[in-house]
């Protein structure tokens, strides 16, 4: 039983670590929480907006009302209404037992005798105090404990639930007990010589301790998750022990921003500022690399490469029609170096790991595979030497997904990839026409002063994910394609021995995929009826449907309008940016184009020429609430709360149900206030969208 708890807590532990390697977010996302008495602590708070938001996305069946997770809770917690909204339930735990232990405080604005009864808990002025387990299964409730619940209570964080484990703490704790497991592990029993990959049970003790020292190395570990009436955001924040790697690795080494007007785009586009590359890849390599030596990959061989990057680097994937398109710069360590930096280091790196690939499937499936990665002939691209790979995916052939009576195609996909070397910059692109616009974009870029978090990146979900299921071998019995949807957006900083990410995925979007997975369920329900065969009627045979008149895209103000919609909704602001332009163009005088090219514009983070083109159609229409509506958004998100709340209200006001919402879930403002609004007009007639 020891062993299976501790391997549940440390794979727990070793996902949450490897989420804040690869994450790295805005510090302000998570409060920490000062408990140092508890290995965890947990932090709820606005629960019953959160609630309420979940069930509108995820309304309860009336016929299985019970079935709902968040109906249980509510019964389980005999109502949510009780609980105080302006303080948190606390809930601290110690995971270094057998057991879990420990307390919560649950602070309420009116009493709740029923869960008093039903949980045993204990009363304070205003709170209630509950052991864990329940029932006076826990430890004894010190009064130096209740103060610090009751201290960390009232400290309200970013987010509305938080998690704090307290990595290092928990790990010294229970050295005994981690060494007893360690000990097990080595003792398991060796595993067949004809499993692919054997691990030893050497391999997996070594695999573990590499990973616990690396946790070791991390003081504490805080995750969160928000959601109101626009995103769900997840945030993920590690602090590292002052003097460790980890914490010389948690350090922006950027000073200033050499891609910064080099702008990728496509389905995932990314971009980071330096940082200490070879720490990294050290780092993973001493975490990992045995584990990889032992599938017969070689990480080390990566090293001499990563010592000529800077980190600084800008690109894009894109699948379209079957074909994969990636694009980067690079900034390397000096001109000198990059001149041999694509055939000396990377290119032999590269075909090194794809025989090391190629050798693993062989041994995993027993078939001989082709070479992964093939030199294609050389070119030249404005006197800059290009160099050429093919690289082949291959198949999963256990993965099962081809129809029955066909052959798994051998590669799922195959891609070209073009590289040259510009200055101190290494350029790769899917054909020298593409690598050519990089090297022009090259030879403009200069340093400009960092501006913004260390790395961002973003995921239109949608076309990516459909653009992949288009590849199998049968994409319709596979999957169902994905409704448009806009960006999920990431951010990461590295600040002071800090990793911090953060997340954002738009809640409309997630209803929509809510919606549509419950479609699919229905529609792949047993049918109770007999299926009848229908012959076509001469009513229901296809006429050919009438020949629309030619437009004229050059003179057509309303072409235009409508193709900057469509990629507004499908998440490409850019684009949509240029047609409202033509728009405008062609009909100076029209407030929506203006008021949805500001709204692209402030999707872009380039809030000052979002805020010109919304007063520009504001200008035409001033009492216009979604309008009011929209310029409160960028007004936010470019941190001017006041001029936000202000707009906010005004569109209350103008009957926008958007900004009430806002108002009231989010700003707890009570905006029918007579000093606020004295006359409450009906919804307005306009559209209420911000797509």
């Amino acid at each position: 039983m020891f062993f299976k708890n501790w391997v549940r807590k440390i794979t727990v532990l070793g996902l949450a670590l490897t989420l804040a390697l690869v994450a790295g977010v805005n510090p302000r996302a998570l409060a920490a929480t000062q408990l140092p008495e508890f290995d965890v602590v947990v932090k709820l708070q606005k629960i019953e907006q959160t609630l309420t938001t979940i069930e509108q996305m995820m309304p309860v069946d009336a016929g299985q009302p019970m079935g709902n997770p968040l109906a249980m809770l509510r019964t389980m917690m005999q109502g949510t209404d009780w609980i105080d909204p302006q303080r948190a339930v606390v809930i601290g735990a110690d995971l270094s037992g057998e057991k879990i232990t420990g307390v919560a405080l649950i602070p309420y604005q009116f009493e709740n005798q029923q869960f008093q009864a039903t949980f045993g808990a204990t009363t304070g002025d205003d709170y209630y105090l509950i052991q864990i387990p329940p029932n006076g299964g826990g430890p004894p409730i010190s009064k130096a404990t209740e103060s610090a619940l009751r201290k960390a209570s009232q400290t309200l964080g970013k987010t509305a639930v938080s998690a704090q484990l307290s990595v290092k703490t928990l790990l010294d704790e229970s050295k005994d007990r981690i060494d007893t497991m360690l000990a097990q592990i080595a003792q398991k029993p060796q595993a067949p010589n004809d499993t692919p990959t054997p691990m030893t049970p050497r391999d997996l003790q070594l695999m573990f301790t590499n990973m616990l020292n690396l946790a070791r190395q991390l003081d504490f570990l805080s995750l969160g998750v928000d959601i109101n009436p626009e995103n769900l955001t997840m945030a993920c924040e590690a602090q590292a022990a002052p003097g460790t790697d980890l914490a010389r690795l948690f350090v922006s080494t950027a000073s200033t921003d050499r891609l910064a007007a080099y702008t990728p785009d496509g389905q995932i586009s990314f971009k980071s500022l330096s940082y200490d590359v070879p720490g990294a890849f050290d780092l993973v390599n001493t975490a990992f690399g045995d584990l990889y030596r032992n599938m017969g990959i070689e990480l080390s061989r990566f090293m001499p490469m990563s010592k000529q990057m800077t980190g600084d680097v800008a690109g894009s994937m894109s699948i379209r029609n079957g074909t994969v398109a990636f694009e980067t710069i690079m900034v390397l360590k000096d001109t000198a170096t990059a001149a041999t930096f694509l055939e000396k280091e990377y290119l032999p790196a590269m075909t090194q790991y794809s025989e090391d690939i190629r050798k693993m499937l062989a041994k995993q499936t027993g078939k001989k595979i082709e070479p992964l990665f093939v030199r294609t002939p050389e070119s030249r691209i404005q006197g800059h030497k290009v160099a050429g790979l093919k690289m082949r995916v291959p198949a999963d052939p256990s993965a099962g997904m081809n129809p029955a009576g066909t052959a798994m195609p051998d590669t799922l996909f195959d891609y070209n990839l073009r590289m040259t070397t510009v200055n101190d910059l290494f350029l790769t692109a899917a054909d020298d026409k593409r690598l050519g616009e990089l090297i022009k974009i090259a030879a403009t870029l200069k340093p400009q002063p960092v501006k913004g978090p260390w790395m961002t990146m973003e995921m239109d979900m949608a076309e990516y994910m459909n653009a992949v299921a288009a590849m199998m071998p049968n994409p319709s019995d596979v999957h169902q394609p994905i409704p448009q949807m806009g960006n999920i957006a990431m951010t990461v900083d590295l600040v002071n021995g800090k990793a911090s990410a953060t997340t954002v995925l738009r809640l409309d979007d997630i209803e929509n995929l809510i919606a549509q997975a419950k479609n699919r369920k229905k529609s792949r329900a047993p049918s109770t009826m007999a299926t009848i065969e229908t012959v076509p009627t001469l009513e229901t045979v296809p006429t050919q449907p009438p020949v629309p008149p030619a437009i004229d895209p050059a003179r057509n103000s309303d072409y235009w309008q409508d193709k900057g919609a469509l990629c507004t909704a499908y998440g490409n602001d850019k684009a949509a940016i240029r047609y409202f332009k033509k728009t405008l163009q062609l009909d100076p005088a029209r407030p929506n184009a203006y008021f949805q090219m500001g709204i692209a514009h402030g999707e872009l983070g380039q809030y000052t020429q979002a805020l010109a083109a919304v007063n520009q159609a504001l200008a035409v229409a001033p009492d216009n609430a979604l309008y009011l509506y929209g310029r409160g958004r960028i007004y936010l998100l470019a941190g001017d709360r006041d001029k936000a709340l202000e707009d906010f209200k005004q569109a209350a006001i103008g009957g926008n149900q958007d900004a009430r919402n806002y108002l009231t879930a989010v700003e707890q403002i009570d905006w029918t206030r007579t000093e606020i609004n004295k006359e409450i007009p009906a919804p307005a007639q306009y559209p209420e969208t911000m797509n």
